[in-house]
């Protein structure tokens, strides 16, 4: 399965507007928008990759017929990235000039590009 950069943004903006301190289940916020855009295979996949990049803090629940993920916290390099890619103008104009470029890009080029774009509107 291919990781979805457009996923794990959403899924990291869907997840810091989670306004709870004990852990929470991917299927309770698995809804909306979210789920008209990604199948629960595709976030499952981004979670757990997310928490192997050290981006989120996870567990992976498996029962008979049932695969969910507790989600406890966005890391704090989780949210260095989410701050960086945050701004929807931000993100769209990383992503856009990285493809312009390469066929694909690492989330750690997207997070360099997108503070570079960020420095350069600061004037810095």
């Amino acid at each position: 399965m291919k990781l979805n950069h457009e996923c794990v943004r959403d899924l990291l903006l869907l997840i810091e507007n989670t306004e709870t301190l004990n852990f929470f289940q991917l299927s309770q916020i698995y809804k909306g928008d979210f789920s008209e855009k990604y199948t629960f295979e595709t976030a499952y996949y981004t979670a757990t990759l997310l928490a192997d990049g050290g981006f989120l803090d996870i567990k992976c629940m498996t029962s008979v017929g049932m695969r969910d993920i507790a989600i406890y916290k966005i890391t704090w390099n989780g949210h260095q990235f989410l701050d960086n890619v945050r701004d929807d103008r931000v993100w769209s104009e990383s992503t856009s000039v990285a493809l312009e470029k390469v066929t694909s890009v690492s989330l750690n080029i997207l997070s360099t590009l997108a503070s570079k774009i960020i420095a350069n509107q600061l004037g810095l």
